[in-house]
């Protein structure tokens, strides 16, 4: 790639390596925390946190990218919830063409001391999925990690591109796993969960 090429691609890059905290607007409906690359990349390396207060549910967060939307190793994205009558929020990924959680990252959208988990979700047409999804709940209902790929395979090994790995789903994940791929699903390992197919929305 020349100098040029180079220049462009971080032209259309946005790179979040530090703290973004909402939690001063949570305590309004709908409080929202989005990172997004209008032209290319959203990478988050830092920490985005949307978290909810007493009384009041968890906030969103987005990374999305109209060609990919990365949460790399050691990024943390939250919209928990804290509290009393406090659910999680939602926390997405999404990109046009690709969306990571590596290694070592966090999504949650845990509820607080009562309320419900929330909703996660990574969805692009090309999936790789590493880090930990938890969307837990003390005193209320286990929430949603929703996984959107084009097409996706369970594997017993290491996962690559739009593949799911058993230890990703049940070590690595504390939420109920929904997979909703435009096209086909295949399981190469046994693995027993809730499974439902639609299109990306």
């Amino acid at each position: 790639m020349d100098a040029n090429a180079v220049s462009n691609v971080l032209s259309q890059a946005v790179n979040n390596k530090q703290l973004v905290d909402a939690g001063a607007v949570v305590a309004q409906p709908n409080g929202k925390v989005v990172l997004q690359g209008s032209a290319g990349l959203a990478v988050n390396e830092g920490q985005i946190h949307a978290d909810g207060v007493d009384g009041h549910k968890a906030g969103v967060v987005t990374v999305q990218g109209t060609q990919g939307a990365l949460l790399a190793s050691g990024g943390v994205m939250t919209a928990n919830g804290s509290g009393k009558n406090s659910s999680g929020g939602s926390v997405t990924i999404k990109g046009g063409t690709s969306a990571t959680t590596e290694a070592d990252s966090e999504i949650e959208a845990k509820g607080g001391d009562t309320g419900d988990g929330g909703d996660l979700e990574v969805s692009a047409p090309n999936v790789n999925i590493h880090g930990h999804a938890d969307a837990s709940a003390i005193a209320g209902k286990l929430g949603t990690f929703k996984v959107d790929p084009d097409t996706l395979e369970i594997v017993s090994g290491s996962a690559t591109t739009n593949q799911m790995s058993v230890a990703d789903i049940t070590s690595n994940t504390n939420a109920n796993v929904l997979i909703q791929a435009t096209g086909t699903i295949t399981f190469d390992a046994d693995l027993t969960f809730n499974l439902t197919q639609k299109g990306r929305r």
